[in-house]
């Protein structure tokens, strides 16, 4: 079981993440419309010397399609270790949609009386 927290009406996630001998620790906002693993701003893809693998195309909440460089990281959460794709953005929060919480095999509960998040 892993825990997080529920703020600004959203539910955050602390994620440790692996990359070139570089381990860093991350909150990413589960956004559940994010079809993809995992989206990380510029910054903390070149924190962790993340290499650009390829570039995509995405299609983004408006509705637009852009090219997104894409990478991979290797993730940790409830003693699970996998690699996952990662989405590069220019700025904003770091998410985690949809598809990690499936390759991870996580059932997310939200308890809003205590701001509490749980996921197992």
């Amino acid at each position: 079981m892993h825990y997080g927290v529920f703020y600004n009406n959203a539910p955050w996630i602390h994620v440790t993440m692996f990359w070139n001998g570089i381990v860093k620790p991350f909150w990413f906002i589960v956004d559940t419309g994010f079809t993809g693993g995992l989206q990380l701003p510029k910054s903390i893809a070149d924190e962790l010397g993340l290499p650009v693998i390829a570039v995509d195309k995405v299609k983004i909440a408006n509705g637009a399609i852009i090219d997104t460089p894409v990478s991979n990281v290797v993730v940790n959460l409830n003693g699970k270790t996998i690699v996952t794709g990662v989405i590069i953005s220019e700025n904003g929060d770091p998410l985690l949609g949809i598809r990690f919480l499936k390759d991870m095999e996580l059932v997310m509960t939200i308890n809003p009386a205590n701001n509490i998040v749980i996921f197992n």
